[in-house]
């Protein structure tokens, strides 16, 4: 499609991915908090408390592996979406490895265009 004028717009790179690392605590923090507010949790006093006791379990997870986040990104670095992965070690069974499956969850902001202000909007 052309614009009004007869020249074509420039596309913009598509997104790349990207690894969380432990800076980004902040984003992670606000895509667990966004998951619970998406299931309907509108109480503020909880939501507070979860954020607060989720920080050093995710900011020990970034540091030692047991979380991996990931972070669709657009060429200026802002986040557009996001999603992790919680490695859990259980012991073996006859049904299960000696490492527990993944826990996954996914965020995208409602907005893209500016999602640079996510979180804390």
């Amino acid at each position: 499609m052309t614009e009004p004028g007869g020249e074509r717009p420039e596309a913009s790179e598509a997104p790349r991915l990207r690894s969380a690392t432990p800076a980004d605590l902040p984003f992670v923090l606000r895509h667990r908090r966004g998951m619970f507010e998406a299931m309907g949790f509108r109480d503020k006093a909880q939501l507070d408390a979860m954020e607060q006791a989720s920080a050093p379990f995710f900011a020990r997870g970034l540091r030692d592996g047991t979380y991996r986040g990931f972070f669709a990104v657009d060429e200026a670095g802002r986040i557009l979406a996001g999603g992790g992965v919680v490695l859990l070690e259980y012991q073996p069974t006859r049904w299960t490895p000696a490492r527990g499956g993944p826990s996954w969850s996914t965020c995208t902001p409602s907005r893209s265009i500016g999602a640079a202000a996510w979180p804390g909007d």
